[in-house]
């Protein structure tokens, strides 16, 4: 699914500096990238945080090459690229136009027939989070959700320092429509975690193998219902060059 050993393989991490500490989830993308190089893919690594880049220049030899740079500007020739994975992009950036930019930008360097892997956050993911832990009887948190549901754009409360940083979060109609204005094709979209991030105790679950076969068994079905996806905190799409 993601190209051939020895492709072109670039990985787009995040688009803006947090000021969060290196080894929290921000750091995603810079793992993915080891993996892929390790495993011979030519796997070169865009993200905006230059601390990011300088852990995965100093702990990922298998990269082929680590910058710091942005998902509306990539430094790659056009046509240059079998996969394009944006991991952090499609969430990070608030504006509808920067997104679409990033997303042609991704179709500029992907080859015919190039295929374009992401993720984003659902709309409905700070509500179903937030039910889950009591927050949403916050007046504060409960403005903010109505305002995911309604228009995808999520602004954290400053009552709220801890939350997820200002971004956009998804419908399917949302990626679809971006799809489209970028010129690529949405070709699948899948659940990230699927039912399993409201398990209870979840990694004692998953140590325990009947309960982890239940959990991949309803992971599985989730999969194939698109009523569901939504969810999910994080959803993938697969999307390719028209």
């Amino acid at each position: 699914m993601v190209g051939r050993p020895g492709g072109s393989l670039p990985v787009v991490g995040n688009v803006r500096d947090h000021a969060l500490p290196e080894g929290n989830l921000l750091n995603f993308a810079r793992h993915i990238a080891q993996i892929l190089g390790e495993h011979g893919y030519e796997t070169h690594l865009l993200d905006v945080v230059p601390a990011h880049v300088e852990a995965a220049r100093r702990n990922c030899a298998g990269l082929a090459s680590a910058h710091v740079g942005d998902a509306r500007h990539m430094p790659w020739p056009d046509r240059s690229a079998d996969v394009v994975l944006f991991m952090g992009p499609m969430y990070h950036l608030s504006e509808r136009g920067e997104r679409v930019r990033a997303l042609a930008e991704a179709r500029r360097v992907l080859r015919p027939n190039g295929l374009l892997f992401g993720v984003v956050i659902p709309r409905w993911a700070s509500t179903f989070i937030g039910m889950l832990r009591g927050w949403v009887y916050d007046d504060h948190y409960a403005a903010m959700v109505r305002a995911e549901i309604t228009t995808g754009r999520h602004a954290r409360p400053t009552s709220w320092p801890d939350l997820f940083v200002d971004g956009f979060f998804h419908s399917t109609d949302d990626l679809r429509a971006e799809m489209a204005d970028s010129g690529l094709e949405l070709r699948d979209v899948l659940p990230v975690e699927g039912p399993a991030w409201m398990a209870q105790e979840f990694d004692a679950a998953w140590e325990d193998a009947a309960k982890r076969q239940r959990i991949l068994e309803l992971s599985r079905l989730a999969e194939q219902d698109p009523a569901v996806i939504g969810a999910s905190p994080h959803v993938a799409f697969l999307a390719r060059v028209t």
